[in-house]
């Protein structure tokens, strides 16, 4: 199976990169007729449009789109919204970066990566790297856990887009 071109995307469909939305540019029976926003949800909450009888990805469409190649990357939603494909929210990222920026399960304290211990009765803050846990301290508030672990990951996040920019 080849992957469509940039050139007939284009044939079909037109991206409004400062929306994020693809609209049909030709009919394609009665369920999508010119002028028509492209796609639907797929289960994972990404936007997805079928074209020549495969479903692409809307967000790797307008990377597409824009710039002309498939990307070779994960392309990451700056904002974490799936359906959000306007393309100053998309960028390239490796599989590192990519779930970092993940939604992840929120504990019981409402933040990622803190949680209450109660038999030292403090906050204690801890982020993974490369699949290993770090632990990053306890603090007897839960702002200052809070704000231990953004900077941890503010730290990973600006080494992560150090390394990438080296290459």
């Amino acid at each position: 199976m080849a992957l469509i071109t940039q050139r007939r995307l284009k044939e079909l469909l037109n991206y409004d990169s400062v929306s994020g939305i693809f609209t049909w540019r030709v009919n394609k029976g009665s369920r999508a007729r010119a002028g028509q926003i492209a796609g639907a949800s797929d289960a994972y909450g990404y936007l997805v449009i079928r074209l020549d009888s495969v479903l692409y990805k809307a967000h790797r469409l307008a990377w597409l789109y824009c710039f002309g190649d498939w990307p070779e990357q994960n392309i990451d939603h700056i904002n974490r919204v799936k359906s959000d494909n306007r393309l100053k929210n998309l960028r390239l990222a490796d599989q590192s970066l990519n779930m970092h920026n993940a939604n992840r399960k929120t504990t019981r304290s409402g933040v990622v990566g803190v949680i209450w211990d109660p038999r030292r009765r403090k906050w204690a803050a801890r982020i993974k790297v490369s699949y290993k846990n770090k632990f990053l301290g306890r603090f007897d508030r839960k702002a200052d856990a809070v704000r231990a672990r953004e900077a941890a990951l503010a730290n990973i996040l600006t080494t992560i887009n150090a390394l990438r920019g080296s290459e």
